[in-house]
């Protein structure tokens, strides 16, 4: 893992997408419902321009600089105000994930951002497989549901399809 020096670099600037895991995560953190974070504005959707599909991210977009709202400063350091139910992307960070390989990467403009990117080593063994199984999980039903086409690009047009769409996107990130 990274020995983390609270400087917050790595919440500036990303757009964290989420998993339904971290979704209910983040929510039961909160006590409230997934739906909840989407009326608060904590969480909003961005367009993945390769599939079309919506994803569910943290919402960074009322600061300039794109700062995590969940980032807080407190005695000089930059710490992360939802540590214990943080998104499975903020655990494994400064690695990057591959869905294709099922592979963890480390790549250089990550460590360039995380002075503590020098102590890495990857997750513990157990950790790291349940982070990657739920990282798994979630892209194969993904690409199934972007295959059948329930993505921007294929419901174009299509009023029924386009209903049908934005109902399931509530179903699987809001319910």
């Amino acid at each position: 893992m990274v020995e983390c020096i609270k400087e917050g670099n790595c919440c500036v600037g990303n757009d964290v997408i989420l998993t339904r895991d971290d979704l209910t995560r983040i929510a039961a953190f909160f006590g409230v419902s997934r739906k909840i974070l989407f009326k608060k504005k904590l969480v909003t959707y961005t367009i993945d321009a390769n599939t079309g599909f919506m994803h569910p991210v943290i919402n960074n977009r009322a600061s300039a600089y794109r700062i995590c709202p969940f980032l807080k400063s407190e005695g000089g350091e930059r710490l992360c105000s939802i540590h214990s139910a943080r998104p499975i992307v903020c655990r494994l960070f400064p690695f990057s994930y591959n869905p294709e390989s099922e592979e963890l990467s480390l790549p250089g403009e990550n460590c360039e951002r995380c002075p503590g990117c020098e102590a890495t080593s990857e997750p513990p063994g157990d950790e790291l497989k349940v982070m990657l199984k739920e990282l798994t999980a979630y892209r194969k039903e993904l690409s199934t549901v972007i295959a059948s086409g329930m993505n921007i690009f294929d419901i174009k047009g299509k009023p029924g399809k386009r209903k049908e769409f934005f109902k399931l996107q509530e179903e699987w990130f809001e319910s």
